[in-house]
């Protein structure tokens, strides 16, 4: 007879799922339990029940299947006037902050400085009139919730960088140092708010950006429907998070303090389960990173790479640019044997 499991061990475990992503379908949710555990889909689905009459869990209808999350502790809502409310510091100390003081410190840090890019750009790039706020808390994490009615931050990006499409605009803005004002601006907001939260999303006209630091690996996809008009950023953060933004920032920075480096999820070449195959997605992928000294390309979740794009990447550019470090990780051994494949006297293009 197999050992009895404890409640309070299946519980922690159906909890932690909920750091990969907000929202889990019951079928997704039952199988995670099934694996982790020697359990029935009918016992795993009491475990479930069980959480959500503890109200622990929540049980939301998205279409044809039934979706989960954890149950909001609290709850805060705040709408600004981009026009009146322009101050973001302002709005920080006097708004937000008091809504995180029960927070832990590095939480708090956290969302406080991811409020401020994301806030700042709504307000100065969007041209929005009206910006909504919320905060919800529950068990395990905090989210930050950031809409506004604006034009939308991949077309913008868009627009102001005469790029091809939106996608490309996605693409560059995942790279950092994606700014339209670069005497004024770094470029680097969103893209340390995106590396220090647990779970991040942007939702803008028919794309979707969403990062897990749990999957380890960045991803687009398309919504059910298009967002109506403007931005939605979701940035998600562990109550009791450990890692600091100045850990954060020292990760992307070089000795003195410079944005130098930067990690690309592969993945965002590769909408509609596409790999990457050709040198013109290679081309796409290599914009404006003649901007970084080191390059870490992330290969999780693609399962092949085509011997065009990976001389593209890894030779003829290597050799263009040998100032620059490009480095591939979480790659399989056939992405591992294509790099060195095409790998010839360029010593610059690593694996790892």
């Amino acid at each position: 007879m197999a050992p009895r499991i404890p409640h309070a061990k299946i519980r922690s475990f159906i909890i932690s799922l909920f750091r990969e992503s907000p929202r889990l379908t019951t079928k997704a949710l039952t199988q995670r339990i099934i694996e982790e555990f020697p359990l029935k889909e009918v016992t795993a689905k009491e475990h479930i029940k069980r959480l959500t009459y503890r109200r622990v869990l929540e049980g939301l209808a998205e279409g044809r299947e039934n979706v989960y999350q954890l149950k909001k502790l609290r709850l805060d809502k705040f709408t600004f006037r981009p026009a009146a409310d322009r101050d973001a510091l302002r709005i920080l100390h006097e708004v937000i902050a008091p809504a995180l003081s029960f927070q832990g410190k590095a939480c708090s840090e956290i969302l406080g400085s991811c409020f401020a890019a994301v806030y700042s750009n709504a307000v100065e790039h969007s041209g929005a009139t009206e910006i909504k706020v919320e905060l919800q808390t529950t068990v395990l994490n905090t989210a930050l919730i950031i809409r506004d009615n604006g034009i939308g931050i991949f077309r913008k990006i868009q627009k102001d960088l005469d790029l091809d499409d939106e996608e490309q605009a996605l693409l560059d803005l995942a790279k950092g140092k994606c700014t339209s004002d670069p005497a004024r601006h770094q470029g680097g907001g969103i893209f340390f708010s995106c590396k220090a939260c647990g779970y991040f999303q942007i939702t803008s006209g028919d794309l979707v950006y969403s990062q897990s630091q749990g999957l380890n690996c960045g991803c687009y996809e398309e919504p059910p429907c298009p967002y109506p008009s403007g931005t939605e950023v979701v940035m998600c953060v562990s109550r009791h998070a450990a890692r600091t933004m100045a850990k954060i920032y020292e990760q992307y920075s070089s000795a003195e303090g410079a944005f130098t480096r930067t990690r690309i999820p592969v993945a965002l070449l590769c909408r509609r389960n596409l790999n990457p195959v050709s040198r013109a997605q290679a081309r796409r992928l290599l914009t404006r990173l003649d901007q970084f000294k080191c390059v870490e390309l992330d290969f999780a979740g693609i399962d092949m790479m085509g011997q065009a794009f990976a001389d593209e990447v890894f030779r003829v550019y290597a050799q263009k640019h040998p100032e620059i470090r490009i480095t591939a990780v979480n790659a399989n051994r056939d992405i591992l044997k294509m790099v060195k494949h095409v790998l010839t006297d360029s010593t610059q293009a690593i694996f790892s």
